[in-house]
């Protein structure tokens, strides 16, 4: 793991500081004492992806990372399968609709109950619902995605913020009491799509080599390579369309629907 190193919020006025956490060959993983939202909005623009520690004496900590290697997916990598796409047909027919939204305490609820341990604490999830407010001059924007049947049970949903033209994924979470296989995937694959088509440049996945980011499509970026990416979108502005509670369903699946069905199996 390499030394853990004290990062706190002064230490991203400096320049040289900020050069070293993009560069640094062995730490990556950082702590913090600090919950202020503001001070985990400047980690994400740098391109730190925070979790919590706890400490053997119950003390929980802020615990940033600057990865080794990034998986990111661009759009024309999605991969749908033959599942999915079966599923899509039931989104069409009003089975299922996604929604993105700024209220976050539904998918909370739902990933703390579906993960044990649960890195996402109640002090993490107050900076999430800070970050979700409107506020002019944020750089970083978080939002929930749900996916729900049409009588509105949510079975699958995830965490996740918006740097520039970058959405970054944080944590999700499936109901499988729902006995329908695929449900997550869907999510995730409605979810690019709306991403796509509201502009963003590529979505960061986060952890690279996990099995269900690989046939998604993602591809794992080096660092370097990450970064030069990252960079070049995180400043770049997008309307505000995704994150108004707005649903996908029937009326809004031409762009999945119109590939040719041989393609990406």
């Amino acid at each position: 793991m390499g030394t853990i190193l004290n990062i706190e919020e002064h230490h991203l006025n400096d320049p040289e500081i900020v050069r070293a956490l993009h560069t640094h060959p062995d730490s990556h993983w950082f702590w913090s004492g600090s919950w202020s939202p503001d001070f985990y909005s400047r980690l994400a623009y740098e391109g730190l992806i925070s979790i919590t520690h706890r400490l053997d004496d119950g003390t929980i900590l802020l615990a940033p990372e600057m990865q080794r290697v990034y998986a990111l997916l661009d759009w024309e990598n999605l991969h749908i399968s033959r599942q999915v796409r079966k599923l899509l047909r039931r989104v069409g027919e009003g089975e299922f609709k996604l929604t993105v939204t700024a209220d976050l305490d539904r998918v909370i609820d739902g990933v703390t109950s579906y993960h044990s341990p649960c890195w996402l604490t109640a002090g993490y999830a107050d900076i999430l619902r800070d970050l979700s407010l409107d506020r002019e001059g944020r750089q970083c924007h978080v939002m929930a995605a749900e996916l729900s049947e049409s009588s509105g049970r949510l079975i699958a949903g995830e965490l996740g913020y918006r740097i520039g033209a970058v959405y970054t994924s944080l944590t999700g979470f499936i109901d499988r009491s729902i006995g329908i296989s695929g449900c997550g995937t869907l999510q995730m694959v409605l979810l690019a799509r709306r991403l796509q088509e509201e502009g963003y440049a590529f979505w960061n996945l986060g952890h690279a080599n996990m099995e269900y980011k690989n046939r998604l499509g993602a591809v794992n970026l080096p660092r370097e390579e990450f970064l030069e990416r990252w960079k070049a979108e995180r400043d770049r502005p997008l309307r505000p369309a995704l994150i108004n509670g707005t649903a996908m369903g029937a009326g809004e699946l031409s762009t999945v629907q119109e590939e040719d069905p041989g393609s990406h199996l």
